[in-house]
């Protein structure tokens, strides 16, 4: 499925499409999967060792909650802003004995403001902002108590960056479909009980969204 998914978008990217650039107000709905390499894990607890390791992840794209991204943007003539939330996910597989549980599964959500250059069909993107986590973790046995804003176990956990490169092929009316590829940069620190964990996150990005753009 990933391989497969990876060969639909670089040929997708290598396709002629419309010079028309994105220009006017935007929404837009993204689907997709990330690719994580193994990346240090550090976890902190009150009164214990600390626990570290090379950490294994697995998103889980096609598992609820799934995978998605969702934009709002201005554009005018080659220059464009752009509001971004990804939700993407976190689930730890080479769990050590004392962690019985360690997952970012409701969102290791990356907020980001973007800057667009939009000269035609490719569409290049910068974003730097906030991670948002939702974590789930039992450490030497202890659940995460509940907490977070408003007690929904949703944290400001950190900070991140990403640059990217979509196609955009425009359909009928101002709905268009685009291909993209993206690459986000990450750290985070998420409670444990009686403690923290620093997970950083490294992502290759595949995804592919449909949208509509009010032309002026």
């Amino acid at each position: 499925m990933r391989t497969l998914g990876w060969i639909v978008l670089l040929s997708a990217l290598c396709l002629p499409a419309s010079s028309r650039a994105r220009s006017g107000f935007s929404v837009s709905l993204f689907g997709g999967l990330s690719l994580t390499p193994p990346l240090p894990l550090r976890i902190v607890q009150e009164g214990e060792p600390d626990l570290q390791l090379q950490a294994r992840w697995a998103t889980e794209s096609f598992q609820y909650p799934f995978y998605y991204d969702v934009r709002v943007g201005y554009s005018r003539e080659k220059l464009g802003w752009e509001l971004e939330m990804l939700h993407d996910k976190l689930v730890l597989k080479n769990l050590p004995p004392e962690v019985q549980l360690f997952r970012v599964s409701h969102g290791y959500n990356r907020i980001t403001a973007n800057q667009l250059w939009n000269p035609g069909p490719v569409l290049a993107r910068f974003g730097l902002g906030v991670v948002i986590a939702h974590p789930e973790n039992v450490v030497r046995g202890e659940p995460l108590p509940t907490g977070g804003f408003f007690g929904l176990d949703f944290y400001l956990s950190g900070v991140t960056a990403q640059i990217a490169a979509e196609r955009c092929f425009f359909i009928v009316s101002g709905f268009f479909a685009a291909p993209e590829i993206k690459l986000t940069a990450s750290w985070a620190r998420v409670p444990v009980a009686r403690g923290y964990a620093d997970v950083p996150c490294l992502a290759l990005h595949l995804l592919v969204g449909l949208g509509y753009d009010w032309a002026q």
